[in-house]
């Protein structure tokens, strides 16, 4: 596949996961729906990462280390930099039994509404950088 075939791949790859995300929060299954806004954050940073360095993404879910890759880390705001840490905590936490009980008690309903809305906008941006 090509870079900008990698590119698109990847993109599309993003707003299938984000899609996940809000049919499981739709149903209250706010950690998958946590789980899913990292996966789409993770596939939109590696749509970004294919077409500048013209390459196959890394195999690596480190959010703050694609969006390096990619060249994209001082472009994020201060608010997309908070969401990408929010996010972050998806990644591992949220598959273990006491770390998702930490989570879920530590996180209301609206939180992870915030969080896939603002997981949308962040995606949005970064499809920007996309040709």
């Amino acid at each position: 596949m090509s870079s900008e075939g990698d590119a698109h791949y990847w993109r599309d790859e993003a707003y299938e996961a984000l899609a996940a995300a809000e049919v499981m929060l739709d149903n209250c299954r706010y950690l998958e729906s946590g789980f899913f806004c990292h996966l789409a954050m993770e596939k939109m940073l590696k749509a970004v990462v294919a077409q500048e360095t013209r390459r196959t993404p890394p195999r690596m879910h480190a959010l703050w280390r694609l969006a390096e890759i990619a060249g994209v880390e001082d472009d994020f705001t201060s608010a997309q930099v908070d969401t990408i840490a929010d996010l972050s905590v998806f990644q591992v936490e949220g598959r273990y039994p006491t770390d998702r009980r930490a989570l879920l008690d530590a996180n209301p309903p609206e939180r992870f509404k915030d969080l896939y809305d603002r997981t949308k906008g962040a995606l949005s941006c970064l499809n920007s950088h996309l040709k």
